[in-house]
């Protein structure tokens, strides 16, 4: 496995932003990218997120900048933003589209069930990018009854 250490913190960052509801679709800053951001970069989210707002002391997800290769924001910060998560820019590519492409309107899935198939199309590219083998994988079952408990709750 490449870089197991980093693996674990990954999915760990993303099952607590999954417990925690600050998971969001279309949100930069709470998407699956913008939590790994907020987590290494020690940046809190706001209670009552909307976008572009969503984290504390005004903090903007200028790493949406980098990884898209947009003209503006500020780049020295989106750099620093990427690279704080440990990622490269094809790999963060890859995990946000992963997340963003599984959720979408099209589904007409439940908002409970796109985060799901979300994050679950995110942990099979963490799984590429880190050459899991299914000894070295993690336990997903706190994720899956986490789901499971909570979609019977919302249903």
């Amino acid at each position: 496995m490449i870089k197991p250490e980093l693996y674990k913190k990954t999915v760990d960052i993303l099952f607590d932003a999954y417990f925690n509801d600050t998971l969001q679709r279309g949100n930069c800053c709470a998407c699956a990218v913008g939590n790994l951001v907020a987590a290494n970069m020690g940046i809190k989210f706001k209670p009552g997120m909307v976008v572009r707002s969503a984290w504390e002391k005004d903090a903007f997800p200028e790493w949406q900048w980098v990884i898209w290769g947009y003209i503006g924001g500020d780049l020295e910060t989106g750099a620093a933003q990427v690279q704080a998560t440990g990622y490269s820019v094809y790999e963060l590519k890859k995990i946000e589209m992963a997340f963003e492409s599984v959720v979408s309107e099209e589904n007409a899935l439940p908002p409970e069930d796109n985060m799901f198939n979300g994050l679950v199309a995110v942990l099979e590219v963490l799984k590429q990018i880190h050459q899991v083998s299914e000894a070295d994988e993690i336990n997903n079952e706190r994720f899956e009854s986490h789901y499971k408990t909570r979609s019977k709750v919302l249903g």
